[in-house]
């Protein structure tokens, strides 16, 4: 199976390949609600129903997210 490359390239009429870069803009990740992330939890089988109002508890008591504006954003402690 051959790799492509990451910059996009034609050939000239002389038959050298010219390149061409594309810029290219990234996205901020996705910040989960309690909403999503319950749903998550179900969809990858974590947890039973009767535990994810702990789960969500334990990650705010322990400071590992903080809750802003209904999204989770992870704290310093909760990303290592």
């Amino acid at each position: 199976m051959e790799r492509k490359p990451s910059i996009a390239h034609r050939r000239a009429s002389s038959g050298a390949l010219s390149l061409a870069s594309k810029q290219h803009f990234t996205q901020p990740p996705y910040r989960y609600s309690e909403a999503t992330l319950i749903k998550e939890l179900e969809e990858k089988g974590i947890g039973r129903p009767s535990t994810y109002a702990a789960i969500l508890a334990t990650i705010k008591e322990k400071e590992y997210v903080r809750l802003e504006k209904g999204k989770f954003f992870p704290t310093e402690l909760g990303v290592w």
